[in-house]
């Protein structure tokens, strides 16, 4: 059994009085020991950008729900454009080299990074809206790390609510996230960008397969 201890003003003002809540992280001091652990807000801050869709009148804009984000690789899933009859509440605003975090059910690991040619348009209040400091990290290897098992396995145990559980901004942000030093950070972005591709034409490939297998079975 592990035994770890906390101070009562911590105890209190967290609100909370689960033990998982307060646990130390194993690998935080093992895998990771050569990164560096800060809190999230200390290399990227929350864009609180809102907007309510009737705002864009009869002009289409992008719209990101979580059903467009897949779980844990983080890919897009038919995002498009819409208009404000098919959005009807207020949404949070993105750019691009935003990281969209799914605060509900976080588990699922449906992080997003904004990238081109997506340039601005609105998402889901289930989103908390991550701005990165490219003086302190990497967009996408940020979104790889929020993604991690390292990292899910700690904002986890700040979710509330039992049918739908979720994370707060203020949670998200105070919890600890390793950060390798600047020059490692260029090596993995490059072999995650490689991993990625190497990924999506997999997937293409399976897709064809399967279509040229619908093909031969389908009768003529």
């Amino acid at each position: 059994m592990e035994n770890f201890s906390i101070n009562s003003e911590s105890l209190f003002s967290s609100k909370r009085w689960r033990a998982e809540v307060f646990a130390p992280s194993v690998e935080s001091t093992s895998k990771f020991s050569h990164w560096e652990i800060k809190k999230l807000k200390l290399i990227c801050s929350e864009s609180r950008g809102a907007k309510d869709p009737a705002e864009y009148g009869t002009n289409s804009f992008i719209y990101i729900g979580l059903e467009n984000i897949e779980a844990i690789h983080g890919t897009s899933l038919n995002i498009h454009s819409v208009t404000s009859g098919d959005v009807t509440s207020r949404s949070k605003v993105f750019t691009t080299g935003d990281i969209l975090f799914g605060r509900l059910r976080p588990y699922l690991r449906k992080v997003f990074l904004v990238e081109r040619p997506l340039e601005t348009g609105l998402c889901s209040t289930e989103f908390i809206v991550i701005r990165p400091n490219i003086r302190f990290i990497d967009p996408l290897l940020l979104r790889y790390l929020l993604a991690s098992p390292f990292f899910i396995d700690q904002i986890s145990r700040m979710q509330n609510g039992a049918a739908l559980p979720r994370v707060s901004a203020e949670d998200l942000f105070n919890t600890s996230i390793a950060i390798p030093p600047k020059k490692e950070q260029e090596q993995l972005g490059n072999k995650l960008l490689a991993l990625r591709r190497e990924r999506q034409e997999i997937t293409e490939r399976l897709t064809t397969i399967a279509t040229k297998a619908d093909e031969l079975t389908t009768p003529r």
